[in-house]
C-alpha cells in the first residue's frame, strides 16, 4: 500500500508539472488557488488512469494535497 501510494505520488508530481501549478508559483498565486487547481488536476489524472477507483478520486487527490 506505501508502494502504491509513492507511485501516485510521483504521478501527481508529473500531473502538476504540467497543470499549470509551476506556472501558479512562478506568479505566487494563493496556496489555497494551488491546493485546488492541484486537487482539480489530480483528480482527473486518477480518473482517466486508473478507473477501477470510481468514486475515491476525489478523496485520494485531496489526500495527496
Amino acid at each position: 500500500m506505501i508502494v502504491g501510494l509513492v507511485l501516485l505520488g510521483l504521478g501527481f508530481s508529473a500531473v502538476a508539472d504540467g497543470a499549470g501549478l509551476r506556472e501558479g508559483l512562478e506568479q505566487q498565486k494563493p496556496v489555497v488557488e494551488l491546493r485546488e487547481l492541484y486537487i482539480e488536476n489530480a483528480t482527473e489524472f486518477l480518473q482517466q488512469n486508473y478507473p477501477d477507483h470510481a468514486g475515491n478520486h476525489e478523496l485520494i487527490a485531496v489526500l495527496a494535497a
